[in-house]
């Protein structure tokens, strides 16, 4: 979310051919449903209008399923790390690519960096 609101028009480019998780669906569309129905500071109008971009920033965007057989793990992980599952499931994703973990929540970098993990923020990703 943060990459869209900093850099609108650039998004796409610095979002293409990137991972996630299918996790991503969710945290997005529930973004949009906390702003549209509980913060309500935008109309269903323009929810469907970002939940659409969104849609065709994750289009974009290579998409990973965590394996069913991982959920111990990544609960352990969790456990350890202090995280929920949805934070802990991204940090297992990119212990077990290799890859750099972005994110804006400061939890989980401290909890990447204490794991030698590389955790940037989303302003920093074009720098990777």
């Amino acid at each position: 979310m943060q990459i869209v609101k900093e850099r609108a028009e650039g998004a796409a480019t610095t979002l293409n051919g990137k991972l996630t998780l299918d996790l991503a669906f969710y945290e997005l569309g529930n973004i949009v449903w906390k702003k549209q129905r509980m913060q309500r500071s935008i109309k269903p109008e323009e929810a469907a209008r970002m939940a659409g971009h969104f849609a065709e920033l994750l289009d974009l965007m290579k998409i990973e399923r965590t394996p069913f057989e991982e959920m111990g793990e990544i609960v352990e992980l969790g456990a350890t790390a202090g995280l929920s599952f949805y934070d802990a499931s991204y940090l297992h994703g990119a212990i077990g690519k290799g890859l750099t973990l972005v994110t804006e929540d400061r939890q989980l970098i401290h909890a990447a960096e204490r794991l030698s993990v590389k955790a940037i923020k989303a302003e920093e990703l074009t720098s990777i």
